[in-house]
């Protein structure tokens, strides 16, 4: 949709206008300042008298007082210009020999400021110079006297400047002389002089965007006004920034009867120029109706009481405009539409029953537009031959029940049954809108087809249909092959596509059910396409309501899709949402039942929204990123958790090969496979997470960031896996059947990144990091608790870690360093394989083993010998060592070690941070003398 669409050209900048239009043709042109007069037509010599058009091609008003004209003497004063007075942007005011009474009058000037009587005798070789107030030369025109290119004679034909060309000062070759109709609007006066004076630039009065094209861009202005009968006249203008004429019409008011109707429609469609540079006069002439004809279906034969059509046996033509009423029944009849005349064809069906068995019931061969109006209360019935049998074997037209070659709009509150026997239902070969009535569709092929655009702005429609239900295909033009839903409610049930555009799916409202290809439970063929909905260019959802089922993609495109608003209930036995390109979510409501994958493409973008997926293999996956900023997510992948698949099979939760970047969002996910995976990065800057899988938690082959937010993960076979893991804040509880934290490279624990030496732990067992920096971190697990193929760096947080029961794994595992220069650590585990902190930390640690094995929920308390609390933990497994650091712990002082008793403040996941201390017992007193101290408890 066009953001501004103005017609009236006094109002307009010209100059945008020009320019647009000279790029479009492939010309150059000087960039024209705000406000500015130049010469942009003359004529030397005519019978209604000479005369100079001067126009405002700026942006801004200009005063011409004070401005003066003349010809090759270059004079300044030599004739006044002050009587012009302001002179609006794009507005052209008119010098001449003859009375300002007299030029008007010829030409039909009614809101042209003309100056009479007082030019200076313009000859065959002359010139013509403007200047302002100052005396400053403003423009100049140089012209020849013979008739031939680059020397008009403005000989009773007046020549006007190009746009392009208002920098040259000496006439162009290609500048032509006028002549009746042409881009300028030139025309004959009283007198018989062709000229355009007082119009600078001619556009047609359907070119909305005056950019010289009657094009899709004025086709999308119009359909949309027309859609809203229910809004005032004046708040379509507003709504659509048209604005409004000297005399009160906006421009997509044709017959100006201060209503958007088929009529005026008509008149736009004879107006279109696609991609060709527009007839300016279009459309200024309005044809009136003079036709109105009932026609009455008697079984084998008709009668009719009206013009404009002619009757032959069971075939009724229509060759003119009008409104034409049918009813009654035919067999083996035609209605055919073949008007060459410009206006509206209105075929009334009010309660029609039209059978035929070698053709289409109705064939619109041509007619500036067609409307299909449903009677009120009326039921009318189409079906066609399942063989159609045509005079030329060259052309297979029409190749549907109802058939058009030209653009219709079909209305009304009354009721069409369509039966496609031979192909399909409906068929229009150029632009088809529906804005009302009960249409119910039966096909053995598509159900409606529409080439260049299907425009459903309300209706209720229900098809059943072997081959597509709705459709647009022309794949010519970028700029067609679209299919728009404003409102209405669809019912479909399709052997192929529900809906499908060779570019475009827009919805922006309506309700849509269908099931394509026999559902989700159906098996089809490779070859066959049976998808919700398919814009192969794009599909763009804004609201509405959703329910499909289909046995191939839901939604799907070769580009894009994006998701404004609306409910979606999807599901589908292959992917809910697919886009080769990507998949843009910026609010609505998803939810898919069933399906393969739930969301695949290339790049997924998620801002906003509820996203809830139940899929059998990946949920979300991209080939390269996943983005999301927000929205709330219920995810449920393979079967969760508790299932098992096959070991070539992928059920991840969100899958970004190349990288996922979490920047909010709420996540409750139940996963087969990994939640979160990625082959290379993954980083997560806030959002609360609810994470249950039977693989890893959170998996990237390369690095894992996680600056923020609250993960939970609740089962998972590693809480969280990469070959570098960076953990800088956030809330993380882990609870994993082997490791926590797990630094490993390449898919699941093989293979990974190389790292050279000279870095913190390089060189040997340089390829694996785990950075834990700040924030808040629980871990219970069964295997090893921290577990670095290579190095552990501590630098700030609190880390928790209620390891291994078993002598096989520790609470804090490490091939490389293990350093802690700030943070509190307590990780407790059994003892065999136990390992204590670098000794090249810079913060103080104590290794404690136990000569037995110490119950779940006995504490473990330290305080220094002035009684200061140090640490009060109970555990939440069963345990036999304790590795603590704290920046409380400090070199040169004593410390005593209790084994039992309680704490009266309040435990966080086992730790209290508070309170007072009901001493259990002591077991050690030791002093730190050195960064790492070690002991077993008594």
């Amino acid at each position: 949709m066009i953001d501004k669409h103005i017609f009236n050209s006094r109002l307009l900048s010209i100059t945008r206008s020009i320019q647009k239009l000279i790029t479009l043709v492939g010309l150059a042109i000087t960039p024209i300042c705000s406000g500015q007069i130049v010469i942009s037509e003359w004529l030397y010599s005519g019978t209604d008298g000479e005369f100079v058009e001067f126009t405002n091609v700026g942006e801004s008003p200009i005063d011409m007082t004070g401005w003066s004209f003349d010809d090759a003497s270059q004079t300044p004063k030599t004739v006044d210009l002050s009587g012009f007075g302001i002179i609006t942007p794009g507005e052209s005011v008119i010098l001449t020999q003859a009375t300002a009474a007299d030029f008007s009058l010829a030409w039909d000037l009614t809101e042209t400021t003309v100056i009479g009587e007082q030019i200076a005798s313009l000859g065959r070789n002359d010139q013509i110079n403007l200047y302002d107030a100052d005396n400053n030369l403003v423009d100049q025109l140089s012209y020849g006297d013979e008739d031939f290119p680059g020397t008009p004679r403005s000989q009773n034909i007046s020549c006007n400047i190009p746009s392009y060309d208002y920098d040259k000062t000496i006439s162009q070759m290609y500048w032509t002389l006028a002549s009746i109709g042409d881009g300028f609007g030139s025309r004959l006066s009283a007198g018989g002089d062709i000229a355009s004076p007082g119009r600078t630039v001619g556009y047609s009065k359907s070119d909305f965007n005056t950019d010289g094209y009657v094009n899709i861009d004025d086709f999308s202005v119009f359909a949309h006004c027309f859609c809203c009968p229910a809004e005032s006249y004046e708040s379509i203008a507003l709504q659509h920034n048209l604005t409004m004429n000297l005399n009160g019409f906006i421009a997509t008011d044709f017959d100006e009867d201060r209503d958007i109707d088929l009529h005026d429609f008509a008149a736009f469609a004879k107006c279109y120029s696609g991609n060709d540079l527009a007839d300016p006069f279009c459309g200024s002439n309005n044809t009136t109706q003079i036709n109105t004809a009932t026609i009455k279906f008697n079984d084998n034969y008709i009668t009719t009481d009206g013009t404009g059509l002619l009757i032959d046996g069971t075939t009724v033509t229509i060759y003119s405009p009008g409104k034409y009423t049918f009813n009654g029944t035919l067999n083996n009849g035609q209605i055919i539409i073949n008007s060459e005349e410009q206006g509206l064809v209105e075929i009334i069906l009010n309660g029609v029953n039209i059978s035929n068995s070698t053709s289409a019931p109705i064939y619109i061969m041509e007619a500036s537009f067609t409307a299909i109006v449903l009677a009120e209360n009326s039921q009318n019935y189409l079906s066609d031959a399942a063989t159609y049998i045509y005079t030329d074997p060259t052309i297979d037209e029409p190749s549907g029940c109802l058939f058009s070659k030209d653009s219709m709009a079909i209305y009304g509150s009354g009721s069409l049954y369509v039966s496609g026997n031979y192909n399909d239902a409906i068929v229009c070969k150029d632009k088809l809108a529906i804005y009302s009535g009960i249409i119910d569709i039966n096909s053995v092929d598509d159900g409606i087809r529409s080439k260049d655009c299907l425009l459903v702005y309300n209706g209720e429609i229900t098809l059943n249909t072997l081959g597509d239900a709705l459709k647009s295909d022309n794949d010519e033009d970028p700029n067609y092959g679209y299919i728009t839903i404003r409102n209405g409610s669809l019912d479909i049930t399709s052997g192929g596509d529900g809906i499908s555009a060779v570019t475009n799916v827009n919805i922006i409202d309506g309700c849509i059910t269908a099931r394509c290809g026999g559902g989700y439970t159906a098996t089809i063929s490779d070859d066959l396409s049976a998808k919700g909905i398919k814009g192969l260019t794009g599909i763009s959802i804004h609201g509405g309501t959703l329910d499909l089922d289909c046995a191939d993609d839901a939604l799907h495109s070769n580009n894009t899709i994006s998701v404004n608003g609306g409910i979606s209930t999807l599901s589908t036995s292959d992917d809910a949402i697919h886009a080769d390109s990507n998949i843009v979510i910026d609010g609505g409501s998803i939810s898919v039942i069933n399906c393969y994958e739930g969301l695949e493409s290339t790049e997924i973008t998620i801002n906003s929204g509820v996203v809830n997926i139940i899929s059998d293999e990946d949920a979300i996956t991209a080939d390269t990123s996943v983005v999301i900023s927000g929205g709330e997510f219920n995810i449920r992948s393979g079967g969760g958790y508790t299932a098992t698949i096959a070991a070539d099979a992928s059920a991840k939760g969100i899958k970004g090969l190349v990288g996922v970047m979490i920047e909010g969002g709420s996540f409750i996910m139940n996963c087969a496979d990994d939640a979160l995976h990625s082959n290379d990065t993954i980083t997560i800057n806030n959002g609360t997470f609810t994470i249950a899988t039977k693989d890893d938690g959170i998996h990237a082959d390369a690095n894992i960031v996680i600056n923020g937010g609250n993960i939970n993960i609740t089962n998972s076979y590693e809480g969280i896996e990469a070959a570098i893991v960076t953990i800088n804040n956030g809330e993380i509880h882990v609870n994993a059947s082997d490791d926590g934290i797990n630094v490993a490279g390449g898919t699941d624990g093989s293979g990974g990144p190389w790292m050279p030496p000279g870095i913190p732990g390089g060189g040997s067992n340089s390829n694996y990091f785990l950075y834990i920096n700040g924030g808040y971190i629980v871990v219970n697990s069964i295997g090893d608790g921290l577990d670095a193929n290579g190095s552990i760096y501590i630098t700030g947080g609190t880390t928790i870690v209620n390891g291994p029961t078993a002598n096989n794994n520790n609470a804090v595992d490490y091939d490389g360093k293990c350093e802690i220069s700030g943070g509190t650590l307590v990780a407790v585990g059994s003892s065999q394989m136990a390992q204590a902190l670098s000794s090249t930390s810079t913060q103080c640690s104590v290794k404690i083993n136990y000569s037995a094995v110490q119950a779940a929920g006995t504490m473990i308390h330290l305080e220094s010998s002035s009684g200061a609390n140090i640490l009060s933990f109970k555990p939440s497994k069963n345990y036999q060592s304790c590795v603590f650091s704290s920046p409380d712990f400090k070199t040169g002082t004593t410390y005593k070690q209790y084994v039992g008793g309680n704490c009266s403040g309040t435990a966080s996941d086992g730790l209290y941070l508070n309170g007072t201390y009901t001493a259990g017992t002591l077991k050690n007193t030791f002093t730190i003398n050195s960064i790492l101290t070690s002991f077993t408890s008594r």
